[in-house]
């Protein structure tokens, strides 16, 4: 009797194991598998004898590149301002205009009179003679030669000589007659040495003055002798 019920409890303990085992089995092939990671710790331990393990120098960065850089745009200066002139420079500058185009004018003007400049001679003894050649003027006013030696006619038949008895004298004078026939001496350019005989060409000069008008204002280059 009591070696059947030994027979029974173990039956009964090894059918629990089994079933146990067999729940076991189905219940880890039944979940999802895992991989278990496993760690490994290594340490390096240099070789007796060995020389140290050098290791690589890591790749050095890409250079980056670098863009040039645009050069700075300069600005544009504003232009300077024109200082405004004053009244009194506007009059100033208007005048000196005006002075120049007057010297111009009378630089012209000489110009003109010296390339018409008659030269004529005048002899206390002998008749005029009038250096131009006679032009025949316009109706009613004389010209050129014609002019200059009615002129010197004139000047002749007002002259009184001075009996100094010196033949070598000789005065010459510029003499202008302008339009209206009045005639002035502009300079002496060569005295005769004589007071005497200079005073009376002089005053020749002014007795046959006023003139008949000539047809424009004309010098007479005049060389008075005896």
């Amino acid at each position: 009797m009591k070696k059947s019920g030994l027979y029974q409890a173990f039956g009964f303990s090894l059918a629990l194991h089994l079933s146990l085992l067999i729940i076991a089995v189905l219940f880890v092939a039944m979940s999802p598998s895992r991989k278990l990671s496993v760690n490994y710790v290594v340490t390096l331990v240099d070789a007796p004898g060995g020389t140290a393990a050098t290791t690589a120098p890591s790749p050095a960065p890409a250079a980056a590149q670098i863009k040039p850089e645009a050069p700075p745009q300069k600005k544009a200066e504003p232009a300077p301002e024109v200082p405004k002139k004053t009244r009194q420079e506007k009059m100033a500058e208007e005048q000196l205009l005006s002075d120049r185009v007057a010297a111009l004018k009378s630089k012209r003007k000489i110009e003109s009179m010296v390339a018409q400049r008659r030269m004529a001679e005048v002899s206390g003894s002998k008749q005029t003679v009038p250096a131009a050649p006679a032009a025949k003027a316009g109706k009613g006013k004389p010209s050129g030669g014609d002019y200059v030696s009615l002129v010197t006619t004139k000047i002749r038949q007002n002259w009184i000589y001075p009996e100094s008895g010196d033949k070598a004298l000789e005065t010459t004078v510029l003499l202008r007659v302008r339009k209206d026939g009045s005639a002035i001496v502009d300079k002496v350019i060569k005295n005769s040495g004589s007071p005497l005989f200079d005073r009376s060409v002089l005053r020749a000069i002014a007795k046959a003055s006023p003139f008949p008008p000539p047809p424009q204002e004309i010098e007479i280059e005049a060389r008075f002798y005896p």
